[in-house]
């Protein structure tokens, strides 16, 4: 009996030891759920309070491109899924390459007829019928108060013809063949 009364206690010793390791271990894994809780607590406190400001940012960046921002799909619903949010993000940064690029085109295109029909009108008919530019007007280019042609001078419809074809032609075959290689090269040059 004693024998028996011996293993009771020795077993009954193991279970408390059992039991207190298994109640730590419960203790542990209960905190490590109560950090886990409060990691995605403040996160998403942290995406609430910048997903805001962030959105307003988005639209008026596409706005200087005359870009409408995409709607949320749960527009309705008060909050937002971080997937959506993200989703969101991305098709509007690529909303904003496509309206940079479109801008950078436009940008050259008047750049161009900008320059070409500035330097059209330095052009003179001499007394032998040949047109040409004289230093001293091509000069007038470096003139910090040169004036340069208003927008209404560089429509494509009042250009006179020269200057029209040389633009229409430079465009056709800029953009089209070797203009952006270049532009690409540039930019590369100018990072490096």
């Amino acid at each position: 009996m004693r024998i028996r009364a011996e293993t009771s206690i020795k077993q009954l010793d193991e279970a408390r030891e059992k039991t207190t390791a298994a109640e730590e271990a419960a203790k542990t894994a209960e905190e490590g759920r109560r950090k886990a809780e409060e990691l995605v607590t403040s996160f998403r406190q942290a995406v609430v309070n910048e997903a805001t400001p962030l959105q307003s940012e988005v639209y008026r960046l596409l706005e200087r491109f005359g870009i409408e921002a995409p709607p949320f799909a749960g527009k309705e619903a008060n909050s937002v899924e971080l997937i959506e949010l993200f989703c969101w993000l991305r098709c509007c940064v690529a909303m904003t390459d496509c309206g940079s690029q479109f801008f950078g085109e436009l940008n050259a295109g008047v750049a161009a007829r900008s320059l070409i029909a500035v330097v059209c009108s330095l052009v003179e008919d001499t007394a032998g019928g040949e047109a040409s530019v004289t230093y001293s007007r091509l000069r007038t280019l470096l003139d910090p108060g040169m004036q340069w042609l208003c927008a209404e001078e560089v429509k494509p419809e009042t250009l006179p013809a020269l200057p029209r074809n040389i633009a229409t032609n430079f465009m056709a075959t800029f953009f089209q063949e070797r203009g952006r290689e270049l532009v690409a090269h540039e930019g590369d040059r100018m990072k490096a």
